[in-house]
């Protein structure tokens, strides 16, 4: 067995030397030749790096609108108040509304309204 082993070992030795190829030992005590790993250019490890660096951007970039966010945090308009609201509460005149919207009288502003109704 060990001679076996042996010369197991002289033909992988002389198989490595014309071939120039690495041979790994597994665990089981078989060899076998191992792969080339692949060698990529510069260009396109700079390409992986640079799309690496462009996703982290991106994040930080949320990240700081996330944080402008939480310290000015935006107004909200609260409930507006509808035209018939302002109309009921400050009891304003039919004649009042009117002229503030530029008709000559509310019965103008009563036609220009049902005509915008109509026509909807």
């Amino acid at each position: 067995k060990i001679i076996f082993e042996f010369c197991h070992f002289i033909v992988l030795f002389f198989h490595f030397i014309l071939y120039n190829k690495s041979i790994n030992l597994q665990k089981d005590g078989a060899y076998i030749m191992a792969e080339k790993r692949t060698v990529r250019s510069p260009e396109e490890r700079k390409a992986e790096l640079e799309k690496k660096l462009q996703y982290h951007k991106n994040c930080i970039e949320v990240l700081e609108k996330k944080l402008d966010a939480i310290d000015n945090p935006k107004k909200s308009a609260g409930r507006s108040k509808g035209l018939k609201r302002i109309l009921t509460e400050n009891k304003i005149s039919d004649e009042a509304v009117a002229s503030a919207l530029g008709f000559k009288n509310a019965a103008d502003m009563k036609e220009a309204v049902l005509n915008a109704i109509e026509n909807k």
